[in-house]
Order: C-alpha cells, then structure tokens, then sequence
C-alpha cells in the first residue's frame, strides 16, 4: 500500500512539472517543512521540479532555526546538486505572531544560515499588497514578514536586498563540494528522521543526502569517488537515518559500488523493510559486504568501515576536514558551505553568535591566492595565508553575526601572504547638541534638542518614547586639518539609516558596524551631517495600544501588542566618531 502510494505521488509530481514546462511555467516544489507527513519520499517528489524549495522561519532568541528546517533544505539542496538543476529556493523569514517585528539586522544570520545549508534563492514569505495609505496595513493573518511598502524601512531596503542577491548569485556559481553522500533509507522523510535531531556529519564536511532512486539510477564509481550523470562527486558513502533497514535491491546495488571502488561506511542493514525481499538472499548479500565483524575491510577495489565511524574513516582515508577553524571560545561557532568553481574555490563563511571572532580557518585548498568578498559592501581584499601541509590556513576577523566569502581563483607559488592590518584610531567624538526632526502625524513633536543621543523609547516625551517611523539628525561640526582615509562611525543604531555629509549622499546602513568612509566627503573646516533613521513599527503599536491613548495613529487587521509589551530600542544611539585608518 505505501509502495503504491509512493509511487503515485512521484508519477503525479513528475506529471505536474512537465504541465508547467510545456506552459512555459517554473515549477517550485516545496515539500516537508516542520516535521510533516508525506506518503513519498521527499526527494524523489522533488526532483522533477525545475527549482526545489524548501523554508525556514524566523527565529527569535534562540541561537538557531528548529532542525527539521535545516534537514528539509539539506534535502531540497540535495535534490538540486544531485538532479542537476543547482537552483535551491526556500520560503524565507516567515514569521507568525510576531508583527511587524523584524529589521534587516535581524533577519541577516537566519538567511546566512540558509545560504550555509545550500539556499541561494530566497524567497521572502510574504509581501501583502497595500492599497491604501493606513500604515502598517493589511497583513496574511498572523504570518509575516511584513516585507511592503508600507513598513517603517521600506524606503532603505535596497542594501539588504542588494545583499541577498549579491550572495544568492555567487552562491550559484559553480558546484557543490561535499565529502559525503548520505543514504538516509527508504522508510521515512527528512524531517521526519532529523526533525528533532543534528545530522550526524561530522563538522567541516559537506553532504549531501541520498535516497534509492540516487543509488539504484544515478550513481556511478569514477576514479576515487562516487560520481552522478549531473557530474557530483563524493568519497564515502554513508548510511544513516533508517537505513539499517534497506531493501535488497539496494544493498545489492551498495554492494556493487563497493566492489567497483567505493568506500563505505556505515553499520551492517538488520534486514529489508519489505515482505517482497528473500530473506536468505539478503543474509547472502550483506554477509559478502560486511563480513563477520565491524573491522575495517576491503571489498573488491572498495572498502568497508562496518563500525560506522565517519571520523574514524576519514582518519584511515588521511581526509581532514574541507574546512577547519580555531575555536578561541569554547561555543564559537562558524559554518561554511565551499563551492567548487570552473576555475578555483568559494566557501561562504557565517558567525553564528552576536560577538566578534577572530579564527584561524583551514581550507582544503593550495597553490591558490585567498580573497575576501563582502557581500554587505562589494568590496573585495586580498587575505593573508600560509600554505600547511597542502592546506591553506586563512585569519578570519568577523563582527557579530558576520559573513564574508573566502574566494580562491588565482593561481600561486607563494607559500604565505602576511597583510598587516590598518591602525585606527579615533579623531573627534561628535557630542553634545543634535537636532532631531520626525515625520509628521506620527505621534511625536516636529523636532526635539538632545543633548546626549539615547533610544527614543527612553524619552519622557510620550510621542517620542512611543514613535514609529523616519527621524533626522543634524549636527554641525568643525574638523581640523587632517589626513586621509577618514570614517564615520556611527556607533549603535535602530534599525537602518542614510547618511549626507555636505550634501553628498553617502549611503544606507542596515547592519553593524555602521561604519562609512567620508574621505571624499568631509572637509577641514565647518561640515554639516545629516543622518535619517528609521525604527519598526513596534513603538507605536504599543503606543497605540495605551489605555489613555487619544489618538491611534496605526491600522492594523490583526492584533498587535498589548499596553504592557517591551518597547524596542530606537533610534541614532551612537558614540558617533570620526576615525582615521593609517595603513
């Protein structure tokens, strides 16, 4: 009955996406999500799609997404590298009964996460349309993001999304490179096997998932490794999941990969899932594969590690880890995904954690000069390095929640690189008086003198402690004679800001450091700064909210905040100082 259910499924997915190719139409496949139940295997379902999906919700406090989303895109990523369509799209930064809650710098390491666990087409859930000019607006129930026209920031988002497509586009580049290819059995989905659970590859080596239909019809051994028709390549085999059950066809199909070359690991199969199997035979063949033991054994021009132990063969193969880094604490945590490209390597390096890390990363790569793309700014630098023992081991410097590629595509002899670090030290603090301008009818006077910058949400000012929307700052300040390479540094902010300085347009800040070079901007004598900041609409929610309110200045179609939620920081906080950078 499952086995019919299962392959109606496949010939109705694979019905549905040749419809829409004949129509001209792309075919995204979303499958599993949270922990959901399918009558297929997820993979085999999306492999006919021309872009498998997966997704992944906001998440708060917590330090990481749920499980079952990292297995649902590892599977939806898996089905792109191995079928060959390399497109992997993910519904993105969905949220539900948080309103209206969320800011670039927020939603940066949950898309960092996707981009580490192979997503590099994101597509934002959910942009609902506005008709009318009654902020913030209609909404889909309680499930945002509230990513429109209408929210606080829309007008400086262009940086963010900028940002996604810049690390999107070179996330497509070239090939996934992984290790391992993981046979997660026949018996249940992703999320169903790792919905609650990590994924037992050890750190530093890329996977991808494999199912049946992979082995049965995909894979072949070349030279080393395994190898599919869409051209992946992978050293080990490892079974994991539910696969201590198989059916006979593929621990036949296991065994003869094997016997032409591949290394496998994992434990011996307890039997086949199915009635429709011979028992005897399938004692037969297991008994030929993994012998009497869990030692290590050769079999045919391949090899067997029974015990299961992906680090112990690894060590036996003289493997290390595609990627390696120093842990300067014991909880740092950096992820990486490598990319092979026609002509060097790309990893794409996150920091999980809301500090600054200074690593020590290892790649599985030489005779390559390292480069830094920052996706955030454009602006590409060469890296320091030294080549050991043919890896090369790469200073990595990341702020809170940071990103940046590493990006090999230059050929060398040089053995090492050192790049001293420019000295930065500060100028001029900008205190005392600002002058602070808000937009109109939202609740808060035309201007206000601050005489130290502060969270508006700290003002005694209702109208400011309460408002949502766009404030500009002025501030007038003389500069003495000075050399080049001068900064902005705005210290902390909320949410996103634009900065001018002498009338010239310098940018949009979304994500620390708010930091900008004014070089070509300020000069020595009187300048005039000017920095627009935009919040959430969480203030005035709450605001609105407030037994004695008279005015409410916000619409809504679903509840928001009660009169008693936190209010959120807000506004231009600072230290702002001028920097100068001495190389």
């Amino acid at each position: 009955m499952g086995l019919v259910a299962d392959h109606e499924l496949v010939r109705g997915a694979r019905d549905l996406a040749d419809v829409a190719r004949e129509r001209d139409l792309l075919h995204y496949a979303e499958a599993l999500e949270d922990h959901r139940a399918s009558f297929g295997d997820d993979m085999e379902m999306r492999q006919h799609a021309a872009i498998p999906m997966a997704a992944m919700w906001t998440y708060g406090t917590r330090r990481e997404s749920f499980p079952t989303y990292v297995a649902d895109i590892r599977g939806a990523a898996s089905v792109a590298h191995i079928y060959g369509q390399n497109l992997v799209a993910a519904e993105s930064l969905t949220s539900a009964v948080q309103p209206w809650a969320y800011a670039p710098r927020q939603l940066k390491p949950i898309v960092d996460l996707e981009f580490a666990l192979g997503v590099n087409r994101i597509v934002v859930h959910t942009s609902v349309h506005q008709p009318v000019e009654k902020p913030p607006g209609l909404s889909l129930f309680i499930f945002g993001q509230f990513f429109n026209r209408l929210e606080n920031w829309a007008d400086y988002a262009q940086p963010w999304v900028t940002y996604m497509a810049r690390c999107s586009y070179l996330l497509q580049q070239g090939r996934y490179f992984g290790d391992v290819a993981y046979f997660y059995g026949e018996e249940a989905p992703l999320t169903g096997l790792f919905g609650d659970k990590d994924i037992d590859v050890p750190p530093g080596y890329g996977f991808d998932f494999v199912n049946s239909d992979v082995l049965l019809n995909q894979m072949q051994v070349d030279g080393e490794g395994l190898t599919t028709r869409s051209g992946m390549r992978y050293r080990v085999l490892y079974l994991g999941g539910s696969s201590r059950y198989m059916t006979l066809s593929v621990l036949r199909r296991i065994r003869d990969l094997v016997s032409e070359g591949a290394v496998l690991v994992g434990r011996r199969p307890l039997g086949s899932p199915t009635l429709a199997d011979d028992t005897a035979q399938f004692k037969t063949v297991a008994d030929d594969l993994f012998g009497n033991d869990d030692r290590d054994r050769a079999f045919g021009k391949g090899r067997v590690f029974a015990d299961g132990s992906l680090e112990g063969a690894f060590a036996a193969l003289n493997l290390p880890p595609d990627f390696d880094y120093s842990k300067p604490e014991a909880d740092t945590e950096v992820l990486a995904l490598h990319r092979k490209l026609d002509q060097g390597d790309l990893y794409f390096l996150t920091n999980r954690l809301n500090r600054p890390e200074r690593v020590d990363a290892t790649f599985r790569v030489s005779g390559m000069e390292p480069e830094f793309w920052n996706a955030v700014t454009g602006k590409t630098s060469p890296a320091a390095y030294r080549v050991v023992n043919g890896r090369t081991e790469i200073p990595v410097s990341l702020g809170p929640y940071d990103s940046v590629f590493v990006v090999f595509r230059h050929g060398t002899n040089v053995p090492s690189r050192a790049i001293d670090a420019p000295v930065v030290k500060p100028v001029m603090t900008l205190g005392g008086q600002w002058n602070i301008a808000f937009q109109p009818n939202r609740g808060a006077p035309a201007n206000i003198t601050e005489g130290a910058l502060r969270s508006w949400s700290d003002n005694p000012d209702s109208g400011v402690r309460y408002f949502s929307g766009t404030a500009v700052y002025t501030k007038s300040f003389t500069l003495a004679p000075h050399g080049r390479h001068l900064a902005l540094d705005l210290g902390d902010l909320h949410e996103v800001a634009e900065v001018t300085l002498n009338g010239h347009p310098l940018g949009i800040l979304w994500n620390p450091p708010f930091v900008l070079d004014i070089t070509d901007a300020v000069q020595s004598g009187p300048n005039q700064l000017q920095v627009k900041v935009a919040n959430l609409w969480v203030n005035r929610l709450i605001g609105d909210a407030q037994p004695d309110a008279k005015t409410k200045y916000t619409f809504t179609t679903i509840p928001t905040y009660e009169a008693d939620a936190p209010l959120r920081a807000s506004g231009l906080l600072g230290p702002v100082q001028i920097l100068q950078s001495i190389p």
